[in-house]
């Protein structure tokens, strides 16, 4: 065998380069099998502690793609009632005389309906639509599930808000509403929802490689620092959302469950971003922090579990929405439903 210029012998360069690719190949293998089959109980835990949140394995959820997000299509109805309705089922026709709120919000604000059977999935919508039963009828809808953040909010909008014709759009949220990663678990699997994959063959790679699902989120997960979306995205959404609810829109922001006057950097300015844009965009706001200010360290006790800041317990949910209560009436009667709107 001839010598090359370098020393090494001809044809062994060739043979070198093709076993560190069968080698990196049997490493990846091994890895995805490895996690595939010892690690999924541990990497499903990390995920949703991390950053995703689980959704009953029974659910069939659709995800149709709109120009910025996505829109729900849930069995082919939409939404829900929030207190003691179906889950899935609801039709989206409004009876005469009802005045209905959609309430478009993710689970981290707790807008899921009683779909785990769970004494802490108790919605704060609940007790509101108990409270304004007192009042006369009226109606809650749930518009959004697991994982979604502000473009699913304006996709959903875009697609629904003629059907649904609601009296008073509110928007519920929390600080992860304004990052530009969601994930959501369907049925074991750990779907990415919005980010920035856009090229297919990664989308895919990303439904079906645990190894490469790990390899992303590790990079873009809270603890690597999620990006968010640009402030001006954020105002120019809020805006849109504004314009397809013909004005009758408000919002409630909620906090995570640290110390409410001490947030790091990060949920400072994703908590600002938020609030500004709000205030920019010209739309009513209630910060549901201002009901847990004085508590301290016993913030804690309001949470679902001790190690979890962003899902809370009945506790929390009773105290928020009565705090929340007086500020939606005002709301209602701001946008009284026989008052002319201007169409979207």
């Amino acid at each position: 065998m001839t010598s090359l210029p370098d020393g090494t012998e001809k044809g062994r360069r060739p043979r070198n380069f093709l076993l560190v690719f069968l080698g990196l190949g049997l490493g990846l293998g091994i890895a995805e099998a490895g996690l595939r089959l010892f690690g999924a109980g541990l990497f499903d835990r990390w995920i949703i502690i991390r950053h995703a949140t689980p959704l009953p394995n029974r659910v069939t959820t659709q995800y149709h793609l709109t120009d910025y997000g996505y829109a729900l299509n849930c069995d082919g109805t939409e939404g829900c009632n929030a207190f003691g309705g179906p889950v899935w089922g609801y039709k989206p026709a409004k009876a005469a005389g009802v005045y209905r709120i959609l309430i478009l919000g993710d689970s981290l604000t707790e807008q899921v309906p009683v779909a785990w059977e769970h004494p802490a999935y108790l919605v704060w919508a609940q007790y509101l639509e108990k409270a304004l039963s007192s009042r006369g009828r009226y109606e809650l809808l749930n518009g959004a599930l697991v994982g979604f953040n502000l473009p699913h909010y304006l996709g959903y909008l875009r697609a629904r808000i003629r059907e649904t014709k609601p009296d008073l759009v509110v928007v519920s949220f929390c600080l992860n509403d304004v990052d530009r990663c969601s994930f959501v678990e369907m049925g074991g699997k750990i779907t990415m929802i919005h980010s920035d994959l856009k090229v297919p063959f990664f989308a895919d790679l990303f439904r079906i490689s645990k190894l490469f699902q790990y390899i992303v989120l590790s990079l873009v997960g809270p603890s690597a620092g999620v990006k968010s979306i640009p402030p001006d995205r954020i105002l120019a959404m809020l805006r849109e959302m504004k314009t397809l609810a013909a004005d009758r829109i408000a919002a409630v922001v909620f906090p995570p469950f640290t110390e409410t006057e001490a947030y790091s950097p990060a949920e400072r300015r994703k908590y600002e971003m938020i609030t500004s844009g709000l205030k920019e965009a010209g739309i009513d706001y209630f910060e549901v922090r201002s009901c847990f200010r004085g508590y301290g360290p016993r913030i804690r006790d309001f949470r679902r579990d001790q190690g979890d800041p962003l899902h809370f317990n009945r506790a929390a949910h009773e105290l928020s929405a009565r705090a929340i209560y007086p500020w939606l009436t005002r709301m209602i009667a701001k946008f009284p439903a026989d008052a002319p709107r201007r169409s979207p």
